[in-house]
């Protein structure tokens, strides 16, 4: 058995997962989870490695063995939460009904929705707080600008009702 191999069987296990869940949440056969555990698979694309590590809620890193700290972090989330929660969430709210829909999900849909919700958090029509930031325009360099352009940009830029 590749230590890979037993980093994979192992966290399914502290998560309580049948090889039947995990392959279903990766989307191949229980015989290919055995496989990976068993070493018969022994190199493991990197892109199904973060798949796999995703569904574990840990990281490729811990699973090949190059991190064994026991502070997991997959795209910046501690994968490891804390088991006390402070602040439990409503049942019935938004976040409870998101929260819902996600455990349908398997790793990829996850990952999809996480980088969505960080996309609107960064537009202000889903965001009430979140502060545009103006930029400096700059003199056009794929033309020739001329003294009227010039005039014109400034005279718009006088206007009290612009």
């Amino acid at each position: 058995m590749s230590d890979t191999g037993e980093r994979i069987k192992q966290r399914r296990k502290e998560m309580g997962l049948t090889a039947d869940v995990l392959a279903e949440k990766l989307g191949v056969s229980r015989s290919t989870i055995f496989r990976y555990e068993k070493g018969d698979i022994d190199k493991i694309p990197a892109e199904s490695l973060s798949i796999i590590a995703a569904a574990l809620n840990t990281t490729p890193a811990y699973l090949m063995g190059w991190k064994d700290d026991g502070q997991q972090f997959f795209h910046g989330i501690s994968v490891f939460p804390t088991v006390e929660k402070t602040n439990p969430i409503p049942k019935g709210s938004y976040e409870d009904l998101v929260i819902t829909e996600m455990e349908k999900m398997n790793s990829k849909g996850k990952i999809r929705l996480l980088d969505t919700a960080r996309e609107m958090t960064c537009n202000p029509l889903y965001n009430d707080n979140y502060e545009l930031e103006v930029r400096a325009a700059h003199t056009r360099t794929d033309i020739e600008v001329t003294k009227d352009m010039i005039k014109h940009d400034d005279n718009i830029m006088d206007d009290e009702n612009f």
